[in-house]
């Protein structure tokens, strides 16, 4: 979906658990919490705009690239 076109940054806030919570997961698939974050979104935008319902387990989501 990204086409070439031009980024966009948003914001996101998360409580202290929850950040603490992504700031393992991203140790743990050596990624960094903002990659994870960007792939989780895109992998769901991309699924919804496509008419498909969330996985209950999200099995096309992919663990960072490249850092």
């Amino acid at each position: 979906m990204s086409g070439g076109s031009r980024s966009r940054r948003l914001p996101i806030e998360l409580d202290v658990d929850r950040a603490r919570a992504l700031d393992a997961l991203a140790e743990l698939y050596h990624a960094t919490p903002e990659r994870m974050i960007v792939s989780w979104a895109e992998y769901h935008i991309d699924r919804l705009s496509a008419g498909q319902t969330p996985d209950s387990i999200p099995s096309g989501w992919r663990p960072d690239a490249g850092t």
